[in-house]
């Protein structure tokens, strides 16, 4: 599976795991999802969650299946798109030069937003790819994770992707 190929599924996305879940703690969510989404379940039933659900799990507990999946998994987090590339800038406001950097914020559109100027130490980098940040912007902040990992603007490297 190539690192930009649009059919790519994040399966512990979906299973809610984390990339480093033992087998037993992906068997155990696998359960619970399975039986929330099964379609003879008449409050959550749900046949296409039921099915996508079943699949992460048939890769996951794979040894082999997943050891391909972790490389696709790997390589989309190393490179992600580079549409939003942004880049730091020094501004002297007579004080000395001040690094400063540009992140694009949507509001009510994909392509409208606001470019928020701040200082790089003030900044917050979500460790999330262009995709999934994307699909939580979409779906007006359902798709936000309950936890987020994030690094400190002063501690990302100086090259970035919002």
């Amino acid at each position: 599976m190539a690192a930009n190929d649009k059919s790519f599924v994040d399966y512990y996305e979906m299973l809610r795991v984390s990339p480093g879940a033992e087998l037993e703690s992906i068997q155990r969510v696998h359960r619970a999802l399975a039986a929330r989404y099964h379609p003879d379940n008449k409050e959550t039933g749900n046949l296409e969650r039921f099915l996508k659900v079943n699949e992460a799990f048939k890769v996951l507990s794979d040894p082999e299946k997943r050891k391909d999946f972790d490389s696709s998994y790997k390589s989309r987090k190393e490179n992600p798109l580079p549409v939003f590339l942004t880049k730091e800038f020094t501004v002297d406001r007579g004080n000395g030069p001040e690094t400063l950097v540009a992140v694009y914020v949507p509001t009510n559109h994909l392509y409208i937003g606001d470019i928020v100027v701040c200082e790089r130490a003030r900044a917050t980098f979500p460790e999330m790819t262009v995709e999934e940040g994307i699909r939580i912007f979409l779906t007006g902040g359902m798709a936000l994770p309950s936890r987020l990992k994030a690094t400190p603007g002063d501690n990302h490297p100086k090259d970035f992707r919002v």
